[in-house]
This record gives C-alpha cells, sequence and structure tokens, in this order.
C-alpha cells in the first residue's frame, strides 16, 4: 500500500465519520424541536383550559364563535431597562373555509422598544 492510496482512504474515513456524527447531531435537534413544540401544544390548551373555565374571566362565546384565528402564547418574557424585549413561543389556529379550525401551528413573537418603559 503506498502512502498516495492510504491518504485518501483515510480522508474518505474521516468524512464518512464527520457526517455520520452531524447526522446524529441533527437528528437530536430534530427530536429536541418536537418536544419542544409538544410542549408548546400542552401549556397552550392548559392555558386556554383555565381560561375558558372562569366563567368572569373567559372568552365570551360570541367573540369565540365570531374568530376568524386564536393565537395562545403560555409564556412571554419581557425585560425593560430604558431599552425593552419580549419573547414568547405558543401555538395558533386559523379557521377553514368550511369553518372547522386548521390544524395547530408553532409560532414565536418577538419584538422590542426604547423609551420609558412601564
Amino acid at each position: 500500500m503506498t502512502l498516495r492510496t492510504f491518504f485518501p482512504a483515510r480522508t474518505t474515513l474521516a468524512l464518512c465519520s464527520v457526517l455520520l456524527l452531524a447526522g446524529a447531531g441533527w437528528s437530536a435537534d430534530k427530536e429536541k424541536d418536537q418536544s419542544d413544540i409538544a410542549k408548546r401544544i400542552d401549556n397552550s390548551a392548559k392555558v386556554l383550559d383555565e381560561i375558558m373555565a372562569t366563567p368572569d374571566k373567559g372568552i365570551p362565546d360570541k367573540i369565540m364563535s365570531d374568530a376568524k384565528c386564536i393565537a395562545v402564547v403560555p409564556s412571554m418574557v419581557r425585560i425593560a431597562v430604558g431599552f425593552g424585549g419580549n419573547h414568547g413561543k405558543g401555538v395558533a389556529t386559523c379557521r377553514t373555509e368550511n369553518g372547522r379550525w386548521s390544524a395547530i401551528a408553532p409560532i414565536t413573537i418577538t419584538g422590542g422598544s426604547w423609551g420609558l418603559q412601564s
């Protein structure tokens, strides 16, 4: 075996190892994203159930029946000291043409402000 044939084989082996490890990392990220979305859905459902279970603070039936979309963001983080920012993750659903609700979609809300913060 010459140096010429040995070096490309080592390079190919190293490249395959890197791709295999990267693929495993990407699949772990995808599983993490899936579990994050499942947590968002569960938390959003709990929040909406709690709101609707409170008769004096629940969303009126008329508003719910006329709503085109609903977005629930169970946790919104806000920071403000001269400059402000907020960030939250939740889910949203909209009515389809036949009046049924569409599939749930994960959403992220992010914003910022400056000046007097309240």
